[in-house]
């Protein structure tokens, strides 16, 4: 008979949990994908992995999520600024006719810096991002053109990432 050793798992909960400091932090997007927010307004949800030499929250998660909302010029500034800071250009937008599964999809490995502050959620410390910027970096991938962007989306069945991202 296996034994469950208890308070080594709550520790594991404990520090999966616990939010890295306020700053700027270098970003990879790990996960990401187009759904439809309560207000029925596309959004894209992420999962993103801190990167490089950042101490303890080196590799540690941050799930965030953006919507686009079209009928808020405020709104709208924030959404391109955000994909702006992954490179999604709006020059690339237009060029590949992009749709919001393809928007994830062109997410997915590519990197940013992360504004992250430390906001309670239920009653718990957690990160969230409250902004981006680019990210120089050689190892940013090349953005798949058009066809490259509806093979993917035809062969994955339409998902932008695989498995759905749950909060």
């Amino acid at each position: 008979m296996t034994t469950t050793n208890w308070a080594q798992l709550a520790q594991m909960a404990d520090d999966a949990t616990k939010p890295v400091d306020a700053g700027i932090y270098p970003i990879k997007v790990s996960k990401a994908e187009a759904v439809t927010a309560s207000t029925g307004s596309p959004m894209i949800k992420l999962i993103v992995d801190i990167q490089g030499d950042q101490g303890a929250a080196t590799g540690k998660k941050i799930w965030t999520q953006t919507t686009l909302t079209v009928d808020n010029g405020f709104a709208l500034r924030r959404w391109f600024t955000f994909l702006e800071a992954f490179g999604l250009t709006q020059a690339w937008l237009s060029e590949t006719d992009a749709t919001m599964d393809m928007i994830a999809m062109a997410l997915v490995g590519r990197y940013a810096n992360a504004n992250v502050i430390i906001e309670p959620y239920k009653g718990q410390d957690r990160n969230k991002i409250d902004g981006w910027t680019p990210y120089e970096t050689p190892l940013q991938p090349t953005l798949p053109d058009a066809n490259a962007l509806a093979l993917a989306t035809v062969s994955d069945g339409g998902t932008a990432a695989g498995d759905e991202i749950v909060f």
